[in-house]
């Protein structure tokens, strides 16, 4: 997937077992997805992170980090994603947890 516009060129990188992802904890992979900051201390950048993933509950972000860790593995380089706009050092403070919102209404 690529996202062109005006401010950057985001390319969505390779994130199967095959990548560099596979060699990142859970922790840390956890940490990208919620906080945007990859283990080298680097900032994702744009779309990267949706605030919302800042919310995300301790059970969800590791049931995506499990998902993840089972795609097929796939070799393949995208390529390099550009910004012509600076990135923040980090989108908020870190996320040390987050509990999962009360449970609704179910249909019976």
């Amino acid at each position: 997937m690529v996202e062109e516009t005006p401010e950057f060129t985001a390319i969505a990188p390779n994130i199967t077992p095959a990548s560099r992802v596979s060699e990142w904890s859970d922790a840390e992979l956890a940490r990208a997805i919620r906080e945007g900051i990859r283990p080298d201390g680097s900032v994702i950048g744009p779309p990267m992170p949706i605030p919302l993933y800042r919310g995300l509950s301790d059970e969800d972000v590791m049931s995506m980090v499990i998902d993840l860790r089972q795609v097929p593995a796939v070799e393949n380089d995208p390529g390099e994603s550009r910004y012509d706009i600076p990135l923040p050092q980090s989108y908020g403070s870190p996320v040390e947890s987050a509990s999962a919102p009360d449970r609704g209404a179910t249909v019976e």
